[in-house]
């Protein structure tokens, strides 16, 4: 429809062969059409979306999720015009422009200066407005210092900042940007979801993240996509939990993941985890000392009598995301209040200090393939020890000596 800045009518895409030379099929095609809209229909490789349809209103905020190899970056370059569609039709109103990949667009051999100039030239500003705009870019970038230094020799988060702050002070229409804070420390992923917030006020924005909580901040609706199909389009917290809650129950058939809430419905959860308690030496707490055993037990509501139950429990740590998974059955046996309970042991010994949860979710085995699986998460802390200040995931126990023993 006219009025749709974005919109995708039964579209499918089948990469070639030959990905590269399907690019350069594309790219020929739409050089001599005048950028009109086309398909490069090779039926004979790989199928990467199949049958898409959605309508997206000017100024919505899209996130798109799923899990790696489903056809959410497919999606974004078929916005952007970078490949065709093989099938369907697609409609985009106005300028396109974002952030696809890490360091897409850069040449590694130009200075980071006459990069951002290249780019702003592309996006259609002129050589003056550019000149104008990429003092800000490197200013918002926190790179002054790097301007005159080849792109190839900053690191991978520098060339993010660059093509981050490229993208938003461009102010396209449509806005895409594919995991463009995944790489990068935590000041500067604040500094961008600012940014976000403000800069790309009223404007159209599909966004692809692994990291929920960047989309719950962002978004306002989510797609979520699974082996190249279109198998949610609604409400932020319905999809993350459709896609969590199937994911980590292990699922991998598309068929079983949470339909489009425009085609079906969903039954209620038949087994959901209500609580998850920590204790150390027999006492309850959620700040956790290092070097201790763990005892866990969580509470289950089990949907009508015994069952056999899969059980799948993550650990993640905020920032990070996930450090270690494990799936496991158990035969529930309810009592008079319908619940009974799951224990397990961890060793806090590797943990850094900071703050974790497990993610825990539970499914009938057996259970109707559209009945909705949730996902819930159960902090707890690490307390430092002395001056035990490390980063990252897991304490390898290195210690610094004065010098080296001797050999």
């Amino acid at each position: 429809m006219p009025s749709d800045a974005v919109s995708f009518r039964g579209v499918s895409k089948t990469y070639g062969g030959n990905a590269q030379m399907d690019r350069i099929v594309s790219l020929v095609k739409r050089l001599k059409a005048g950028n009109l809209q086309g398909g490069v229909r090779r039926l004979d490789g790989k199928l990467a979306l199949e049958d898409v349809s959605f309508r997206i209103a000017p100024g919505e905020r899209i996130g798109i999720i799923g899990p790696n190899g489903a056809g959410k970056s497919t999606i974004l370059k078929l916005v952007n015009g970078v490949i065709d569609q093989s099938r369907g039709e697609i409609d985009v109103r106005g300028s396109v422009g974002g952030l696809l990949e890490v360091n897409a667009g850069f040449q590694p051999n130009l200075t980071a200066y006459e990069n951002v100039i290249l780019n702003l030239t592309f996006q259609g500003f002129s050589r003056a407005q550019a000149g104008q705009l990429v003092h800000k870019v490197f200013e918002l970038a926190e790179l002054t210092n790097f301007k005159q230094v080849t792109f190839k020799s900053l690191s991978s988060g520098m060339g993010v900042r660059l093509g981050f702050m490229t993208a938003i002070l461009s102010q396209p229409d449509v806005v895409l940007l594919d995991e463009v804070l995944a790489v990068g420390d935590a000041r500067f992923r604040a500094k961008c979801m600012e940014m976000i917030g403000s800069f790309l006020e009223g404007k159209t924005t599909l966004f692809v993240s692994h990291n929920m909580a960047d989309i719950r901040e962002v978004c306002r609706r989510v797609l979520v996509v699974y082996g190249g199909k279109l198998i949610f389009d609604g409400e932020v917290e319905a999809g993350i939990r459709a896609y969590e809650g199937r994911m980590t129950a292990g699922l991998t058939d598309p068929e079983e993941i949470l339909p489009n809430s425009a085609h079906g419905t969903f039954l209620p959860p038949a087994a959901v985890v209500e609580a998850l308690s920590y204790a150390v030496d027999g006492v309850e707490t959620t700040v956790l000392p290092k070097g201790r055993t763990v005892q866990c037990r969580a509470r289950l509501r089990l949907d009508g009598e015994r069952g056999r139950v899969e059980i799948a429990v993550q650990l993640k740590k905020i920032e990070f995301g996930s450090i270690a998974s494990v799936l496991g059955t158990k035969t529930l046996r309810p009592e008079g209040d319908g619940a009974d309970a799951v224990a397990w042991e961890f060793s806090s010994t590797s943990l850094l200090p900071g703050d974790y949860y497990f993610e825990m979710s539970a499914r009938r085995i057996g259970q109707h393939k559209q009945t909705l699986v949730v996902v819930n998460k159960f902090p707890f802390s690490i307390a430092p020890v002395g001056d035990d200040c490390g980063e990252g995931l897991v304490d390898l126990q290195m210690r610094l000596t004065e010098r080296p023993a001797a050999t």
